[in-house]
């Protein structure tokens, strides 16, 4: 372009460079050629089309970002239901084993861990056997 004052304004040279002619340039844009006129409309134009191409190309990954946030709740929703039925299962067992009262709690001597309420205390090793 010039080096015309009007294209010192940050502004105007924004909306030049973006294809806008603004009417105080529009004598500056007459004086240029016809070459240069499509030269500018050119690279507008590929501009345009640059920017529709990124546009495309974020619409494609927000789809699938989509997608798979999608996935990834459903698999959450599975694997939380999946534990949800394992808990109560096991709610149920401890239910139908029941809570030893406190007299029938063993605090010492000699073990029997066949028995539901030992069962969690391990194995006896051989010292503990002897």
């Amino acid at each position: 372009m010039t080096n015309d004052s009007a294209f010192k304004n940050p502004l105007v040279a924004r909306a030049l460079n973006e294809g806008i002619v603004l009417e105080a340039d529009a004598a500056a844009v007459r004086k240029q050629s016809l070459s240069e006129l499509c030269s500018d409309m050119n690279s507008c134009i590929a501009v345009v089309k640059h920017k529709d191409k990124e546009l495309a190309d974020k619409d494609s990954e927000i789809a699938f970002l989509k997608e798979s946030l999608a996935d990834e709740r459903a698999k959450r929703v599975e694997g939380h239901n999946a534990w949800k039925l394992h808990c109560e299962q096991l709610t149920a067992q401890l239910t139908a084993i029941g809570m030893p009262e406190e007299e029938e709690t063993q605090v010492g001597g000699e073990h029997d861990p066949s028995t539901p309420q030992d069962s969690t205390l391990g194995p006896l090793t051989e010292q503990e056997g002897e």
